[in-house]
C-alpha cells in the first residue's frame, strides 16, 4: 500500500534532514518560577548560547524533543561571540541567580582549569566584573558575594 508513495516518503524525509541540519539543538539546563533556561548549540558554532523562554504556571522543564519548532527564545548570552579572541575558551560552571537577573560562569582561556568568574546581568545584558577573578571550578550561588 505505501510503495505507491515511496518517492514522497523519499522527499519528506530529505526535506526533514535538510531542516534538522540548519536547526539549533536546545537542551534544558534550568528552571525558576518565571522562565526555562536552554543551552542551544546552533549550526555552524563551537560554543553554546543560553536562550530562556516565560514559563507558564506549572510548566516542567519539558524535554528538548518537546519545544515547539518556532517557540520564542530570549538569547541571555551567546558564547559563540564572547568566545571572540580567545584561542582557548571552556566554559566550566553555569549558574543563574534565584531571582533571573544574574548568570554566573567560570571562563577558562588558558587551559589550566583555573577560570575566571563572570557576573553577567542578564537584565541590562552587561557584565559586573570589568576584570573578572581566577576561581576554581564550582560556582554555587549559595557562596558567591560580590561587592561593589
Amino acid at each position: 500500500i505505501l510503495s505507491d508513495t515511496l518517492d514522497m516518503q523519499i522527499s519528506f524525509a530529505k526535506l526533514h534532514t535538510l531542516r534538522q541540519s540548519h536547526k539549533a539543538q536546545k537542551s534544558p539546563v534550568h528552571r525558576s518560577s518565571k522562565y526555562l533556561y536552554f543551552m542551544e548549540q546552533r549550526p555552524n558554532a563551537n560554543y553554546s548560547t543560553i536562550v530562556r523562554k516565560r514559563a507558564a504556571l506549572g510548566d516542567a522543564t519539558p524535554a528538548a524533543e518537546n519545544l515547539e519548532p518556532f517557540e520564542e527564545f530570549e538569547t541571555v548570552v551567546d558564547f559563540q561571540r564572547e568566545s571572540k579572541g580567545y584561542t582557548y575558551f571552556s566554559v566550566m560552571d553555569l549558574e543563574i541567580s534565584p531571582d533571573d537577573h544574574l548568570l554566573v560562569y567560570n571562563l577558562d582561556t588558558t587551559g589550566n582549569e583555573v577560570g575566571k568568574l563572570f557576573i553577567y546581568n542578564m537584565t541590562s545584558k552587561t557584565h559586573y566584573l570589568k576584570s573578572p577573578i581566577e576561581v576554581q571550578p564550582g560556582v554555587d550561588f549559595e557562596c558567591v558575594c560580590y561587592f561593589r
